[in-house]
């Protein structure tokens, strides 16, 4: 595993969550929306339709489970990488991958709030993962 891939494990894992919460939301809104029976035909035989809501709930729970694990996970990880940054010296380098890689902002965003240009930026971006993977090489 590279450094980039080491680091972009968290922005993965958050996008995967709110991936996760989005379908949440979907399966809350279908338990909240209950199908009246068909009267329309007289039925002789028929094999029963099961208990919808009742499988629509347990899905949300497993859900609900499954996010609670990835966030556990997603902290974790985030916990790791941040104590990871900490440890360089530069403090411009940790700037630019703290704005990298926790608030998923542009080189150019982070140029305008150091305020440098944007090819300084990418200098201290390449610097910074260069001394990184000095670090957090026997993890990786």
């Amino acid at each position: 595993m590279t450094i980039k891939e080491y680091l972009n494990q968290v922005k993965e894992s958050d996008t995967m969550i709110n991936v996760k919460l989005k379908r949440l939301e979907e399966l809350k809104e279908q338990s909240l929306c209950i199908r009246s029976p068909d009267y329309s035909s007289d039925r002789v035989q028929t094999s029963p339709q099961g208990d919808t809501i009742g499988k629509i709930v347990a899905k949300i729970v497993d859900l609900q489970e499954e996010i609670n694990a990835d966030i556990d996970r997603f902290v974790d990880l985030k916990a790791d990488v941040m104590h990871n940054i900490d440890r360089l010296t530069n403090s411009d380098e940790k700037v630019v991958l703290y704005g990298k890689y926790f608030e998923y902002k542009t080189m150019q965003q982070i140029a305008d709030e150091i305020p440098c240009c944007k090819r300084t930026v990418q200098r201290l971006h390449k610097e910074g993962l260069k001394k990184l993977s000095l670090i957090v090489t026997p993890k990786v």
